[in-house]
């Protein structure tokens, strides 16, 4: 095992979907990623030109998927905080959205107070009792409502956006309204082809705080 000095960014996998309400089997997407991305090299890029992903100033290790418990969601976010923290920098391979709770975490244990810049269709800032009353204290983190309790564990900053929604607001007339006090900016989907110098507006929202960046496959 290498160290952490040994290390610029570790790649981790994070196999875990009991946290979604609908459609598991993200838990297999770690290795689904790692199987797509193997006609990656020097020779073809899908970036640019004469880029080399691999020859760059930083050393990235694939340390493999976390040991997660497929039997509390609790325990396991726990496990996979557990391993994040062990590193300067990160990449979480997911796994559903559930999983950004362990993440802002263990970067908020290394670095304070992050900007959280989430790209997704939907908000998950979502607060848990005003979509299900019923719900159990315990049931009630899960993939739609990571952000509503990171937030209130004091582990995100102020000035967090949220990029690409196209789906459930807390108010319907108006998409703008917080109504959770999560202290997240909204760019909606059909707002990203019509304002111009989008990238400057949220760099202005994140200010100069760390920031951990999450990306939700619904928002591509």
């Amino acid at each position: 095992m290498m160290s952490e000095l040994e290390v610029d960014i570790a790649i981790l996998g994070a196999p875990f979907d009991t946290g979604i309400s609908y459609k598991p089997g993200s838990r297999f997407g770690p290795d689904a990623i790692r199987q797509g991305t193997r006609k990656y090299s020097a020779v073809f890029s899908p970036y640019k030109e004469g880029f080399n992903p691999w020859n760059s100033w930083a050393k990235i290790v694939d340390c493999g998927n976390v040991t997660m418990t497929p039997v509390d969601n609790r325990v396991a976010l726990d496990q996979l905080t557990g391993r994040k923290g062990k590193y300067p920098r990160f990449l979480a391979l997911g796994g559903d959205h559930t999983v950004t709770y362990s993440g802002i975490r263990a970067a908020f244990e290394k670095y304070g107070k992050v900007s959280v810049l989430h790209f997704d269709a939907h908000l998950d800032t979502v607060d848990p009792y005003y979509m299900n009353p019923n719900v159990t204290d315990y049931a009630a983190l899960n993939h739609g409502t990571y952000l509503y309790w990171a937030h209130r564990k004091g582990w995100t900053a102020e000035n967090n956006s949220h990029a690409g929604l196209r789906g459930w607001y807390e108010d319907r007339g108006d998409p703008t309204r917080d109504y959770t006090e999560s202290k997240f900016s909204k760019i909606m989907a059909r707002d990203i082809d019509k304002i111009d110098g989008i990238i400057e507006k949220i760099k202005k929202q994140l200010g100069d705080c760390p920031v951990y960046i999450s990306f939700d496959i619904d928002a591509s």
